[in-house]
């Protein structure tokens, strides 16, 4: 793919564009999240889909930091303003966690815990912002070397779409290490795992590798080919 690095226009309509796909993103997450709490405090739901729900409500969320960080991947590469999209990022996701801390207390879910909650949220926040500007970093990387090398071939390695994939690695990984994380505290606490355990811890491990692994790139690189294909088109 030959991709321009001149600046264009700023795109300050794209931006408006991908910031509102990105507060759907997260007002449709919290509305499957806040489902799936209530399926599975309802006898009247089946209790396989609370759990559907659940996975669900987790799809979106891996789906709107994989979207952030396509989009990323496209503005690097033509040469636009990534710092107004990477704030527009951070303040998607920090609205989508101020949303689900006021459905909570709503609710009333929260009772008593509600400054125990806001340090929890921030916690996550902060934790979504810092692997977000590890992909930022890594799109970042790819393009000083796509810029850097003059063969075809070789150019083809820093390919768009492949930095906007090894840009969800970075996210991922760190959900696998918290998994795994888990699992060690379990194992130091808990002994005599049965066979039942052993096929949810597996389970576990195939859920973020599917949600944030092969889910996610495939999201990122979607979205940097639209993106890109519709500069090109412009």
């Amino acid at each position: 793919m030959n991709v321009s690095t001149k600046p264009k226009r700023s795109g300050g309509l794209a931006l408006l564009c991908i910031f509102a796909v990105l507060l759907i993103l997260s007002a449709a997450g919290r509305a499957v999240s806040y489902f799936a709490a209530a399926a599975a405090s309802d006898i009247a739901f089946p209790g396989w889909l609370a759990s559907l729900a659940d996975y669900g409500a987790e799809l979106i969320a891996a789906l709107r930091v994989a979207v952030g960080l396509g989009a990323l991947t496209a503005f690097a590469y033509r040469g636009r303003r990534l710092v107004p999209l990477f704030l527009l990022c951070l303040a998607a996701a920090f609205l989508d966690y101020a949303a689900r801390y006021v459905i909570d207390t709503v609710s009333g879910n929260l009772g008593d815990y509600r400054v125990v909650a806001v340090f929890w949220l921030l916690g996550e926040f902060l934790y979504e912002a810092v692997f977000t500007a590890a992909g930022l970093w890594v799109i970042l990387a790819f393009r000083k070397r796509y810029r850097a090398v003059e063969s075809p071939r070789k150019r083809a390695k820093y390919a768009p779409l492949t930095a906007a994939a090894f840009s969800v690695l970075p996210y991922a990984v760190s959900r696998v290490l918290a998994e795994i994380w888990y699992l060690i505290d379990f194992l130091l606490t808990y002994s005599g795992i049965t066979s039942t355990e052993i096929a949810s811890i597996v389970g576990s491990f195939l859920r973020i590798l599917a949600i944030y692994g092969a889910f996610g790139i495939l999201a990122a690189r979607a979205t940097a080919r639209i993106l890109l294909r519709r500069d090109k088109a412009a």
